[in-house]
């Protein structure tokens, strides 16, 4: 009798850690395959397709970062399954009016950057996907305070974004270049001020305790005022509560993944 209930026992155990072993295993080769998966696979609306692997997720925008790099980032960081659709270089708006047609009558308002996802509707609209992605990816906080608040900081980007792409559209304006810079100033003084007031105290650069899409839209709006007013990093982090969100987010680990991805737009103009 010892004998058998022995044996049962022992069964169920090698059972019971077989289940956990193979959860182990689950965990650790679908995180790796995640990373892996937004390794590559670009996809272009031309019939030019390098299809890695069946995809989720396609942002579709021109080759550049514009509207769509802070979607790039939101979907690499929420490791969701996506790739870019880019247009061709020949079908944006200063391209033959036929092609640009006939791509902006197909989309809902006419615009990109546009989200398409299987098995359902495109959805346009840049703060829409953007905030459809971080929900899909985990990365809205817990409490409706905090996602409140979290909106605040991403309204605050959005309007500096806007500036800086109305310069970016006319680089000779001395005008709108002024416009840029004066914008960014006081945006980092207001933005020093609201992470002074609203961050918790954790002490991990973000304004929260983790990584949530605010600080990905902060930081994507950082970096296109740096790369296009070419300031130096002094007087762009004039605050050492700004820089601590900015370097937080750039060295995130799957930040730095996406950077160096093909999906990347800076490695797809190389």
């Amino acid at each position: 009798f010892n004998k058998i209930l022995f044996l049962k026992m022992s069964s169920r155990v090698l059972f019971i850690y077989c289940i956990l072993l193979s959860i182990l295993f689950l965990f650790v080769y679908g995180e790796e395959t995640t990373i892996k998966a937004y390794q590559g696979g670009v996809d272009s609306i031309n019939g030019d397709d390098t299809v890695i692997q069946p995809v989720d997720f396609e942002i579709l925008y021109f080759k550049s970062k514009g509207r769509a790099e802070v979607l790039r980032l939101l979907a690499s960081v929420g490791q969701l399954n996506w790739k870019n659709k880019l247009i061709p270089d020949d079908t944006g708006p200063w391209s033959p009016a036929g092609k640009w047609s006939d791509l902006k009558t197909s989309l809902p308002y006419h615009q990109v950057p546009a989200l398409y996802e299987k098995g359902k509707h495109v959805l346009t609209q840049t703060l829409a996907i953007a905030r459809y992605l971080a929900f899909k990816g985990n990365l809205l906080p817990e409490t409706i305070d905090k996602q409140t608040r979290c909106d605040e900081f991403v309204h605050g980007a959005v309007d500096l974004r806007s500036i800086l792409m109305k310069y970016e559209r006319n680089p000779a304006s001395t005008e709108d270049e002024m416009d840029a810079r004066a914008m960014l100033s006081n945006y980092m003084a207001n933005l020093n001020r609201a992470i002074q007031k609203h961050r918790d105290e954790s002490q991990t650069g973000y304004l929260f305790s983790k990584i949530h899409y605010c600080d990905i839209y902060v930081y994507d709006v950082l970096s296109l005022a740096k790369d296009l007013l070419h300031t130096d990093y002094t007087p762009l982090f004039y605050t050492g509560l700004v820089d601590n969100l900015y370097q937080a987010v750039d060295n995130h680990p799957l930040v730095k993944a996406y950077h160096q991805s093909e999906l990347s737009i800076n490695q797809i103009i190389k």
